[in-house]
């Protein structure tokens, strides 16, 4: 569980804002929905060793790795390594994989550009791994927004989620995930709630990632 104090310190802003406008910010990442997609449609995703990997090292992406880890292994037909695992293959895991930097402007609409730095810290990471996925997932900005309409008062938790799946050995970026998923103050104006909410809407987004993941690519575990 996320603790108070500690989850709102990711908080990018927090605003008053009418109905209709945070109607539009669900929507998702500005105005983007894509749990998974594929860079390229004909690409055959093949089962095999899969690592999902934190972004960062922040407590909304060490959390959003692990939840996206557990429905995958459950889930699907790839051999998902465990956290745990992970982190004794990579010295000093959960790392800043993703650091900020400037997109350029003729990439702007390309929602699967990644740096060549970001790029190379994942190389390095694989390198340790000698997975033939590799999945990195991060979170942009968790938000806190009060609205305010004729119904009331209502606080929404909100968070922006993206991700890379790369295939190996070819080392190129197979697919990406870039959304937004939103959830509901349960308890009180005050926050009590806000822990649990967070950490609620947090397996929520992995969820949402993981069912895509596992349509798209076709490989759901068969029910026994």
């Amino acid at each position: 569980m996320i603790k108070k104090g500690l989850a709102s310190k990711y908080f990018h802003v927090s605003t008053v804002l009418t109905i209709f406008s945070v109607l539009i910010l669900l929507n998702g990442c500005g105005g983007v929905y894509k749990p998974f997609e594929l860079v390229d449609r004909n690409t055959r995703i093949k089962p095999g060793s899969l690592a999902v990997l934190s972004g960062s090292g922040s407590e909304v992406d060490v959390k959003l790795a692990a939840y996206l880890t557990q429905d995958l292994k459950k889930r699907s037909t790839f051999r998902v390594m465990s956290q745990g695992d992970i982190a004794r293959h990579l010295p000093g895991y959960p790392s800043d994989l993703v650091r900020t930097s400037k997109m350029p402007k003729a990439e702007e609409d390309n929602y699967a550009w990644f740096s060549q730095g970001n790029k190379g810290r994942v190389d390095a990471a694989h390198a340790q791994l000698n997975a033939d996925y590799i999945f990195v997932i991060w979170a942009g900005d968790l938000t806190r927004w009060v609205t305010s309409g004729q119904g009331g008062t209502r606080v929404d938790y909100v968070v922006s989620v993206y991700g890379r799946l790369f295939e190996y050995p070819r080392g190129r970026i197979a697919g990406y995930s870039a959304f937004g998923e939103s959830k509901g103050q349960s308890c009180c104006l005050f926050g009590k709630s806000e822990g649990e909410d967070i950490d609620t809407l947090l397996k929520n987004s992995a969820e949402t990632a993981a069912d895509k993941f596992i349509s798209i690519t076709g490989t759901e575990k068969a029910n026994k």
